[in-house]
């Protein structure tokens, strides 16, 4: 029998993509590794290769998490690697009886480790990717040339075939913009994506397809206004479908978020708008050759994102980092990936 290893995964979408370098190191040097994951995130790793199992956490739900630790308790894990940098899956890793356990030394929870890893300036302004990886050290572990990975089950290639179909799409012939966020004065303008998808798919003979989920609607409306003859899939896919979908678009078009690191999960090109946030950290996770960022690199970028406490929004309600880019710059960047 090998090494037990238990990962609590992420709490966002992206950090979860991030994250995959650091599973794939684990599972491809013999480590018998198990996955913690928030109930709805679950649907993007459920058939990770070569993991023994995953373990679905519902968040605020008290009965979950007791459940999860009752589990946990039976499996005698070596290491239990916390990811996530809540206090609250820090106190559960200490309550697991692991062998040990490894996590950040932030919020308040280094009492809850066997080995802490301090969060130094120089990591905390590296890539994700690499800051995951920091806490494989005590396992004696380290990325060799992991990439990011997400699985695609034959089942969503039959739905997502199915839907191309339906909608008039074909592989490969189409670019996906995405452009919801998290938080509105993250996201750059919605009908200046519009507008830049109107003239790319007017002047290069392409077609535009638009995703998101109902909380989309409103950026979606603006969207379409200034590109009428997009294809509007808001609402018709699911998370799980998404590394379906975008391994089939040319380019992927969006803000720094969750489905601009699945597209960098399935080799898909990317074009990434950063405001507040830092492409040092966040930027798609693979050949340089294959994304364009659009950043303006203010001096007060990074920031903590504590709109508008730090900076005064521009006239259209968003920081000035975001108010800045012309789209005509996000459509330059994109006929570069068309050429």
């Amino acid at each position: 029998m090998g090494t037990k290893v238990l990962l609590r995964l992420p709490n966002w979408v992206g950090d979860v993509v991030m994250v995959t370098p650091s599973i794939l190191a684990l599972t491809r040097r013999g480590f018998e590794v198990s996955l913690a994951i928030r109930e709805h995130l679950y649907p993007l790793i459920k058939d990770f290769p070569d993991v023994n199992k995953i373990y679905k956490i519902k968040m605020r739900s008290l009965s979950s998490n007791l459940i999860f630790l009752k589990e946990v308790r039976k499996e005698n894990f070596d290491f239990y690697i916390v990811f996530a940098k809540g206090f609250r899956e820090g106190l559960l890793s200490k309550l697991s009886r692991s062998k040990r356990t490894i996590g950040y030394n932030v919020n308040k929870r280094g009492v809850f480790f066997t080995d802490k890893v301090e969060m130094t300036d120089n990591l905390w302004n590296n890539h994700h990717v690499y800051q995951f990886a920091e806490l494989l050290k005590p396992s004696g572990v380290e990325l060799k040339d992991e990439k990011v990975f997400l699985p695609v089950s034959e089942q969503e290639e039959k739905n997502i075939s199915s839907l191309l179909l339906k909608e008039g799409l074909k592989e490969k012939e189409f670019i996906v913009f995405h452009i919801g966020s998290s938080k509105f004065e993250r996201a750059y303008h919605s009908e200046r994506f519009g507008k830049c998808a109107d003239e790319i798919m007017k002047e290069h003979q392409i077609k535009i397809a638009l995703i998101g989920d109902k909380n989309d609607k409103e950026y979606a409306d603006s969207f379409m206004n200034e590109c009428k003859d997009a294809v509007n899939l808001l609402g018709k896919t699911k998370l799980r479908e998404l590394p379906s979908l975008l391994s089939k678009a040319k380019i992927f078009v969006g803000n720094d978020s969750g489905p601009m690191h699945i597209a960098s999960a399935v080799n898909t090109k990317v074009v990434a708008i950063f405001g507040p946030g830092s492409p040092k950290k966040t930027s798609p996770f693979m050949d340089e050759t294959l994304f364009r960022i659009v950043y303006q690199n203010f001096p007060c970028s990074p920031c903590k994102q504590r709109f508008f406490k730090e900076c005064k929004p521009g006239i259209n309600g968003k920081p000035l980092c975001l108010e800045s880019i012309d789209y005509k710059t996000v459509k330059e960047r994109i006929i570069e990936l068309l050429d």
